[in-house]
């Protein structure tokens, strides 16, 4: 069996209570999947095992394992599996008092109390029909929704994956930096380490660096006019200053010179 779903029977009762479910199951292999207009529910997806790909807003971003991605309800998304076993649990629900909970926007996250959501989702799914479902689902649910606004209130995905690593480059950009200790700290591989920042910031790993460089540099020449060109370059992790004043150009508009010079004038 690849897939377990339970399906309640929603009635106007459930529907007058702040938080119900609507479905609940575990996918063992998930397949492709598109909706034009949505879903008539909020959903969130948890990746158990393996990874996938979904679209989103114009946007391409990848799941691993540990990472959350919920969809708004009506949200156009498709999604599909890049590996060869992708497991998957998910939840849909609705109520009056969602929005009063939760404010996530539709995106990937990646919750400190992943194993939490996904132990609230299997209770839930084990209710089953049972009598008590709507009563029990709700306060499961409400208890999932907290959980998920906590996380993301206090770092949401970019930073809690990405601070390791602006710490890193932040201590170390006068150092020669390579993808191997990006793809160290991230725990991924470079290829994957590249897809991250491209998904999250739109530039590559080394693009990012060269950002905090050129950030530095510009503290440098502000701070002194003693130091030359080529020390601002060497200090800061260029190991070729006419390179540091192509890559100065190409971000600030100016040569480092131009940029030095309208910092003197006050």
């Amino acid at each position: 069996m690849n897939k377990k779903t339970f399906f309640p029977v929603i009635t106007q009762y459930e529907k007058s209570m702040p938080f119900y479910v609507s479905t609940v199951g575990i996918n063992y292999e998930e397949s492709r999947i598109y909706r034009k207009f949505g879903l008539p529910d909020f959903q969130l997806l948890f990746c158990r095992e393996g990874s996938g790909r979904v679209e989103l807003d114009g946007r391409r971003i990848d799941l691993y394992e540990g990472d959350v991605l919920f969809l708004d309800k009506n949200t156009r998304h498709s999604y599909y599996k890049t590996s060869d076993n992708w497991i998957t649990d998910w939840v849909t629900y609705n109520g009056c008092g969602v929005r009063k909970v939760s404010r996530l926007k539709s995106g990937v996250y990646n919750f400190e109390n992943f194993s939490a959501l996904v132990r609230l989702v299997h209770k839930t799914a084990h209710l089953g029909g049972s009598a008590q479902w709507s009563v029990k689902s709700s306060v499961y649910l409400y208890n999932l929704l907290l959980l998920c606004e906590s996380d993301a209130a206090s770092a949401d995905f970019y930073s809690q994956r990405f601070a390791p690593v602006a710490e890193f480059v932040d201590k170390h950009y006068g150092d020669d930096i390579a993808l191997d200790d990006i793809s160290a700290i991230l725990g991924v591989s470079n290829e994957h380490a590249c897809t991250m920042f491209k998904n999250s910031f739109g530039m590559r790993p080394t693009e990012y660096i060269n950002k905090v460089r050129i950030q530095k540099s510009k503290e440098m020449l502000a701070e002194s006019t003693s130091v030359s060109v080529a020390e601002t370059a060497k200090s800061c992790g260029f190991n070729s200053s006419s390179y540091f004043v192509s890559k100065f150009k190409q971000l600030e508009g100016i040569t480092p010179l131009e940029f030095r010079n309208l910092q003197n004038r006050y």
